[in-house]
């Protein structure tokens, strides 16, 4: 069974976006973001503009694959604060502090002109595993189910190392999602492997 879907309607005014680029996680997510990127000839607006693209939700930026926001809320804000420094060769240094100045206003923009977005997001509370749990017969199917995919040695005994790929069998079953799917997820599961 699947986990439950949510669809929500978020009500993006900066706020987010704001926490994002005053917290501890915003400069290691942006230098691995600007990793990716891969603009060789690229100005420090391309630079800038890519990356907003590849922000989230969950970071506080509506999404900028609407056209809607990229003219409203993102070109604006790069243009009105990227200047002389766009000819500059965009280093880790420059695309760093220019992004955060950038993201600031546009957190500004988005106080002064809020946007909507309809986003939808899976829920995982463990009701899942909870189900599971209740009903013997159903545990038994899906536990016998795993075992079978797992290899063993001549002895007829598994190796702890399998114990990953058990858990992709038995995600679905569990309402959980596969591993590396959801990084928080991946976090619990290793966190219960190394106890056992």
């Amino acid at each position: 069974m699947a986990a439950p879907l949510k669809r929500v309607l978020l009500r993006m005014d900066g706020e987010d976006i704001l926490e994002f680029v005053k917290s501890p996680a915003f400069e290691p997510e942006m230098l691995s973001l600007y990793s990716e990127l891969e603009l060789p000839d690229g100005s420090l607006k391309d630079y800038i503009i890519k990356a907003f693209e590849k922000l989230t939700v969950d970071q506080g930026m509506p999404p900028a694959s609407d056209s809607w926001v990229m003219s409203n809320a993102v070109e604006p804000v790069v243009e009105s604060c990227i200047g002389a420094t766009n000819e500059q060769s965009v280093t880790q240094e420059t695309f760093l502090a220019e992004f955060k100045k950038v993201a600031e206003n546009a957190a500004q923009r988005l106080k002064e002109q809020p946007v909507i977005v309809a986003h939808s997001e899976n829920t995982f509370d463990g009701s899942g595993i909870k189900r599971l749990l209740s009903n013997k017969f159903e545990l038994d199917k899906t536990l016998d189910s795993a075992l079978k995919t797992i290899p063993r040695d001549r002895h007829g005994k598994m190796s702890k190392e399998y114990l990953r790929v058990a858990l992709d069998v038995l995600a679905p079953s569990a309402g959980l999602p596969p591993i590396g799917a959801v990084d928080q997820m991946d976090k619990v599961i290793q966190e219960a492997s190394v106890r056992c």
